[in-house]
Order: C-alpha cells, then structure tokens, then sequence
C-alpha cells in the first residue's frame, strides 16, 4: 500500500498548533487552505491498527482519499459517544 502518510523526510521548519508527548501536530497551509497533521509516537502495532481503519473507510465510502477516510472515522466515533 502506497500511503504518503508513512513517508519520512526533513520536516521544513513551522509553527505547530499542537504537539509533543504523543500528540497531533497541526500545519496549516494558509496559501492553500488546508492543514497537514503528523502523528507522533505510534508504535508499529498501531501503525497497522490505523492503515486497516482507513482502508476499510475507504472501501466502504468509495474513496481514494484517507483524509475523507478519516473524517469519516472521526464523526462515527463522536456519533456514538
């Protein structure tokens, strides 16, 4: 599975809205209105957990897209709490 999010590289120096201790970081692109968020600290196990997730969002939305996958698994999640 060829998944941008694995990919590893140098990191251009910004300001993260959140981060640290196994947190989320937040970039926002404010010339292209979106932002990239990194995941820190996940362990190989989890790594697979996530990968499994968002593929099968994937197929059961119809899309090519993890971030839609994503979002979808988020609103389920805060659906059902």
């Amino acid at each position: 599975m060829n998944n941008s999010f694995l990919k590893s590289g140098r990191t251009a120096p910004a300001e993260f809205s959140q981060g640290g201790g196994g947190r989320v970081h937040v970039r926002p692109n404010k010339d292209r209105g979106y932002s990239r968020l990194r995941f820190l600290h996940i362990y190989p196990e989890q790594v697979e957990t996530i990968l499994d997730a968002l593929a099968l969002a994937r197929e059961e939305l119809g899309t090519e897209y993890d971030s839609v996958a994503l979002d979808a698994i988020c609103m389920h999640y805060l659906a059902n709490r």
